[in-house]
């Protein structure tokens, strides 16, 4: 039976399109793999022994109501790793580059799954060429569906196909014994951070209130040196996932403000917050968070200002004592009934939340695979179960990627949507001017 986290994802078959959330990450490295090379490191990888990574040869259906995984009776690998064999709308240019896959990965996001087979693809594009210097790249596409697993699980299954180790902040299997003093302060304060739950989704202020078309369109920044950011949050004493939100509130106000649309003093957003018993993801292919809630300012001037109010604001909802209460709602749910988890789930998803936001860290040092360098990660989480708008930073070898995944009625307008990433490197820049 699906629990917690997979269990509130889990709202519509992952067969009917946009309706299921998918998460889509691209890496580009440097020569040539091939599909027959990377269906043998998965055979020969601990990926089929472990049973961590079960849930890559499962899918799940409903009985009673309730949603049980099921294992795929007849499994083959050469249906999820493969070269990239969509076509129509989703045929690649020859040759094609990094923009052409970002095209593609946006439009990928809605395809439906084939039924009875695991939800996840692994597709390469060989022959890309890499704009800076010419030379040739390959393109990886990994593909999955949100039930089978989360962000983290991205790096758990690259490096057990590639027998490699990732190396980033905040990645280790340890787990954490919970006090029962922690246990008991939950209780006494479970009204105080109740309010601070459901205050964003009742009362929040949304940038759109009309009916989404679940039709997304992607901005994407280039590579970000990270060593950029961590200055920004040295000057201003701030921690650099701080950064990364209030980049993000100043240029979607700023956004509003081309848009000629009314810009909200505060923005209601919904963010992973670690699993507080067990905060370091474990391995395998799994989901391992739960979901917190937050306003935050939109555009305060001095951005010192801006920044130390988004700070108090994530610092509470990552308290322990907030990640215990958002860890029991989300177990709540969980056990509800599919048709009662989807009018939850998704009454708060659009009730009062402007966007959904992860901030994941990015790799301390060059990453390889096979023995090729990447050397460009990015990624998209789908808009299905989300407010509309996702935004998420992935990145290697210390550069991140900022992408936004928005719905085409948010901006109103695809030519702002677009410009979105170009929007955060400009902000990022003013912020450094002030540095200096």
């Amino acid at each position: 039976m699906l629990s917690n986290t997979s269990a509130i994802v889990a709202l519509h078959p992952s067969n009917i399109p946009r309706k299921s959330c998918n998460i889509l990450t691209a890496w580009f490295v440097k020569g040539e793999l091939t599909a027959e090379r990377l269906q043998n490191l998965f055979t020969d990888s601990k990926i089929p022994k472990e049973r961590a990574f079960q849930n890559l040869r499962r899918v799940w259906t409903t009985f009673l109501g309730y949603t049980f995984w099921r294992t795929v009776p007849n499994f083959k690998i050469s249906n999820h790793i493969r070269q990239y064999d969509y076509g129509g709308r989703f045929n690649l240019t020859k040759p094609s580059n990094a923009e052409d896959i970002k095209e593609i990965v946006c439009k990928l996001e809605g395809v439906e799954w084939r039924e009875h087979q695991s939800p996840w693809e692994f597709l390469l594009i060989n022959g890309l060429v890499d704009s800076k210097d010419g030379s040739t790249q390959t393109c990886f596409i990994l593909r999955f569906n949100h039930v089978l697993g989360d962000g983290y699980s991205i790096y758990n299954f690259i490096d057990a196909l590639f027998d490699k180790k990732t190396l980033f902040p905040g990645k280790s299997s340890e787990t954490l014994n919970v006090s029962v003093v922690s246990k008991l302060r939950t209780v006494f304060m479970t009204p105080y951070y109740s309010v601070g739950c459901f205050v964003p989704l009742i009362f929040g202020r949304k940038i759109y209130n009309g009916k989404l078309s679940r039709d997304g369109r992607c901005s994407f920044t280039r590579p970000i040196p990270v060593v950029d950011i961590k200055k920004i949050a040295k000057f201003h004493k701030v921690s650099s996932t701080t950064v990364a939100h209030c980049v993000v509130q100043r240029v979607i106000g700023k956004a509003l403000r081309e848009a000629k649309m009314f810009i909200p003093e505060k923005l209601s957003i919904r963010s992973p917050v670690p699993v507080f018993t067990a905060p370091n993801h474990p391995g395998g292919f799994v989901n391992h968070f739960t979901l917190a809630t937050a306003e935050l300012p939109t555009l305060i001037d001095p951005v010192s200002t801006h920044l130390k109010q988004i700070e108090r604001s994530l610092i509470d909802i990552k308290s322990p004592t907030a990640s215990l209460l958002f860890q029991y709602i989300t177990s709540i749910i969980s056990l509800f009934p599919i048709a009662i988890r989807r009018v939850i789930c998704e009454g708060m998803a659009e009730f009062g939340l402007s966007y959904a936001i992860s901030t994941f860290p990015c790799s301390t040092h060059p990453e390889y695979v096979d023995g090729l360098e990447v050397t460009q990660v990015l990624s998209i989480i789908g808009l299905p179960g989300s407010p509309g708008m996702d935004v998420l930073t992935t990145g290697t070898n210390r550069e991140l990627v900022f992408s936004f995944c928005v719905d085409k009625k948010i901006f109103q307008s695809d030519e702002t949507t677009r410009k979105l990433g170009m929007l955060v490197e400009d902000e990022i820049k003013e912020l450094l001017n002030d540095v200096h």
